[in-house]
């Protein structure tokens, strides 16, 4: 979690409310060092309270913005690989490998 980023995303102006929510939803769970994140479309959509295909339709216009980079695309069921790209945060060429979880 990063409340930087958090905070980055709460500043800013975009006009469309549920790409602004779908921000937020990421950046809460962007890793403050890098800036990525795995959450899964419908936790994203349960967070910004909306659904999975609003989630997929405001992906794209969040990275024609500049303010998140998707590393994977969906395939065999995982998570897409994000990069909230806050101010700090230097976009990698790969995303990292995810942490195990116990």
């Amino acid at each position: 979690m990063s409340i930087q980023a958090v905070a980055w995303a709460l500043s800013l102006n975009i006009p469309d409310p549920f790409a602004k929510l779908v921000l937020v939803s990421l950046s809460n769970h962007a890793d403050n060092e890098t800036g990525h994140c795995w959450p899964t479309q419908g936790l994203i959509a349960k967070e910004a309270s909306c659904n999975r295909r609003t989630v997929m339709r405001k992906v794209p216009h969040l990275l024609e913005a500049g303010y998140i980079r998707v590393f994977n695309h969906r395939s065999q069921g995982r998570a897409l690989d994000y990069q909230v790209l806050f101010p700090g945060r230097i976009p990698l060429a790969n995303a990292p490998l995810r942490k195990k979880r116990r």
